[in-house]
């Protein structure tokens, strides 16, 4: 708990409040924001509390012009009209409902920014509930370390949730029941304390929301990497089935390079061949020609001789 108590009460003035504030005496700070002046116990009030300032202020859920109804028992004038109010109170009585200036709860939070407020107490039962909604979503809540809520065996006022609706949010975050005032027991005043180890719990929750956050952010990329690396292999297998395809294509063509290569050399060798041969031919033709040549002149001079021989034993 705060080592310093500052105090903000909301609401008339009850017989039981100096009680209330009983062990609060040592509030560094107690304002006091009332409907309506009691002088009479106002005093009361800083006699237990000499520092107390005052205001008075009517407060509703709504600032504006609003209605605010007055009943003959003044301390249950509110800015909603009575409901439970008649039944456990048969006497009350509506004595105006006309349109007065109000002030928010956006007002009080701003008090319990101001003042630093730790220690808050309601004691205006139709502004109980729709505080506590504005302060769930504030961040002022944190300091308010304890609180003071009167509510009622059944709901006084229209719009006022049923007793286990608050008794359910102050569970909720993190208030004990310290105790329970009831001077009057249709009107219970509950005192609530934040449970010490509260905050840390709470600490924890948000620490492991932040964690929950990152590994939801490191297992999405680390999902994003797992499919990059996935494509990343699929590719490459698609390359090195291209690459085998490449290197089975170069090898078919290597194979028919080396055919051809051998069919050249074949070639060539039969292109020599047939020249050896047409060279041989050439020479056998002209071997032939030569043996011809001489044959013929052989003849001839066989003939010539033969000629001679007969022309001369004719001549005898």
């Amino acid at each position: 708990m705060a080592d310093n108590l500052n105090v903000l009460y909301v609401g008339p003035l009850r017989s039981d409040t100096p009680y209330i504030l009983g062990d609060l005496t040592s509030a560094d700070n107690a304002q006091f924001i009332l409907p309506t002046h009691n002088n009479e116990l106002w005093q009361a009030v800083t006699a237990r509390l000499p520092n107390a300032e005052s205001q008075v202020k009517k407060v509703g859920a709504d600032a504006g012009n609003l209605p605010y109804y007055q009943y003959n028992l003044y301390e249950f004038n509110a800015s909603q009209p009575a409901s439970g109010l008649y039944r456990l109170y048969p006497g009350l009585v509506l004595l105006d409902s006309s349109k007065q200036p109000l002030h928010s709860i956006q007002d009080l939070l701003d008090e319990i920014e101001v003042h630093q407020v730790n220690v808050l107490i309601v004691d205006q039962p139709e502004i109980v509930w729709p505080l506590l909604q504005a302060l769930e979503s504030s961040p002022l809540l944190k300091q308010l370390h304890q609180l003071g809520l009167r509510v009622g065996v059944t709901p006084l006022y229209e719009t006022v949730p049923e007793t286990e609706v608050i008794t359910d949010w102050y569970q909720q975050h993190g208030y004990e029941l310290v105790k329970q005032e009831e001077e009057d027991p249709d009107l219970p005043l509950l005192r609530l304390t934040r449970h010490k180890l509260y905050q840390r719990w709470q600490d924890e929750v948000q620490h492991s929301a932040e964690l929950a956050i990152h590994v939801k952010s490191a297992t999405d990329k680390m999902e994003h990497y797992q499919n990059c690396l996935k494509e990343s292999e699929a590719k490459s297998q698609q390359l090195q089935t291209q690459c085998e395809q490449q290197q089975q294509k170069v090898h078919d063509l290597q194979l028919q390079l080396d055919e051809q290569k051998a069919l050249i050399s074949q070639l060539q060798e039969n292109l020599k061949k047939h020249q050896d041969l047409q060279v041989a031919v050439k020479k056998l033709h002209e071997a032939l020609d030569n043996n011809f040549e001489e044959q013929k002149t052989y003849i001839q001079k066989t003939t010539n001789a033969l000629g001679q021989h007969i022309t001369r034993r004719t001549t005898r």
